[in-house]
């Protein structure tokens, strides 16, 4: 899909956002007939999850906020059995994940912040522990991209501590979100080892196969072993393991939808680059330009001027790598000329 059918599929999930429509009568339904559509209330949002698996969600944060904006609207008019009630706030937190996806996507922090911190007590107040432990996985990864790798282990292991026999993708995720903090911590000190990472990798396989409950929920829809992979040579790649990362990226990324796949062969790209393999970087990157250009995500985005950097020691005498780093930088929005 083009860009411009992008823009006119956003327009009519917008259309929708005030949930749902208004039907023959022209009035808009009580907030009971929204409740009752839904079979679980994740589907409040798997269009829009859909979406961003594709293309991106940072164009999507304006639709999600929407939606919620018009759910809290009519419980405030409406006057909900307590059972119904908890189950307005359940769906009121699931867009609340999804609007924090969105922000993050588009890389607005501090309003993803806002949008985890309110989804986190909508989780509390609904019980619903799958959300709880989702927004906390994503909080654990806010705190590892702000640079605070200290705050996403704790909220991390708070979170596993808290939910033994939780969704073991869940628990493979939060452990992860623990062996990437020690990446982190070992980068700062220039470290291209860390025995804590290789420890928590280990135990984020393990999760993965472990037995317990399976959430069929929209924001699994991209997760897979491949994920988890890609998360693994992400964190190599930050030590400086290069050859590994690149070697466990070829094998992970296809397969992959198209907004991940994208994010994971900028690694790719940047770590073939990073072991001296410009031409095969470049390639690479040339082989993702057209899909780059379809997505909407500040965080793929920055990781597009992430792989201009890596070539700029070869452009000063590779027209190839000149000329690509040229092109990245101007998607990356720092459409500079190269010196």
């Amino acid at each position: 899909m083009k860009r411009r059918e992008f823009g006119s599929t956003v327009l009519l999930v917008g259309l929708s956002a005030a949930i749902p429509d208004t039907g023959d009568t022209g009035k808009p339904p009580q907030v009971n007939d929204v409740l009752a559509r839904l079979n679980r209330p994740s589907e409040i949002a798997a269009d829009l999850y859909k979406l961003d698996d594709t293309y991106g969600g940072a164009s999507l944060v304006e639709l999600a906020t929407a939606r919620l904006a018009s759910l809290k609207a009519q419980v405030r008019r409406a006057s909900l059995a307590p059972s119904r009630e908890r189950l307005a706030v359940s769906v009121a937190g699931e867009l609340e994940v999804c609007a924090g996806w969105f922000s993050f996507e588009a890389g607005n922090h501090k309003q993803a912040a806002q949008h985890y911190s309110q989804a986190l007590y909508a989780a509390h107040e609904s019980g619903n522990d799958a959300v709880r432990l989702h927004v906390l996985n994503l909080m654990a990864m806010l705190a590892i991209n702000g640079r605070s790798p200290d705050k996403a282990h704790q909220i991390a292991a708070t979170a596993l501590d808290t939910a033994p026999h939780g969704d073991p993708r869940l628990r493979s995720l939060l452990t992860m979100r623990k062996a990437h903090a020690a990446a982190k911590v070992a980068r700062a000190a220039g470290q291209g080892r860390s025995p804590d990472f290789e420890r928590h990798l280990g135990a984020a396989w393990d999760e993965l196969g472990g037995n317990g409950p399976i959430e069929q929920e929209p924001w699994f829809a991209f997760f897979s072993e491949r994920e988890l992979r890609g998360l693994e040579a992400l964190g190599r790649g930050w030590l400086g393991q290069h050859e590994r990362s690149a070697e466990i990226l070829a094998d992970a990324i296809p397969g992959m939808l198209p907004r991940n796949s994208a994010y994971y062969s900028l690694d790719h790209a940047s770590a073939l680059v990073s072991l001296g393999e410009v031409e095969q970087g470049v390639a690479k990157f040339h082989e993702i330009l057209p899909m780059l250009m379809e997505l909407s995500s500040v965080r793929v985005r920055n990781g597009i001027g992430e792989f201009a950097q890596t070539l700029t020691p070869h452009a000063r005498h590779d027209a190839d790598a000149a000329e690509t780093r040229r092109i990245a930088l101007h998607l990356a929005g720092q459409g500079r000329t190269p010196t």
